[in-house]
């Protein structure tokens, strides 16, 4: 279980996680943009005219879901494609 492995800095780990990410090119009013979304938290997303500047939008939201939760004490699920110790070699 993700609580048992992560001690004080479990925002940080969580940050580190390989979380699934997906991209939708999107046309509004003849612009061009990308939205990108956490498959585990679909409605964690960041958008941006350039995909680098939908994933540092991404990030900002990714950081204040972590916070929220973890603030909250709320569970946070391991990425789907596992969970990486950082404690471990």
């Amino acid at each position: 279980m993700l609580s048992c492995l992560v001690a004080e800095d479990e925002d940080a780990v969580l940050r580190t996680q390989p979380y699934a990410r997906f991209w939708e090119p999107r046309q509004e009013g003849g612009e061009h943009y990308f939205v990108v979304r956490i498959r585990e938290f679909p409605r964690v997303a960041g958008d941006g005219a350039t995909r680098p500047e939908a994933l540092a939008h991404l990030r900002e939201a990714f950081d204040d879901f972590i916070t929220w939760r973890l603030e909250d004490a709320l569970h946070v699920p391991a990425p789907a494609r596992g969970f990486i110790d950082p404690h471990l070699p």
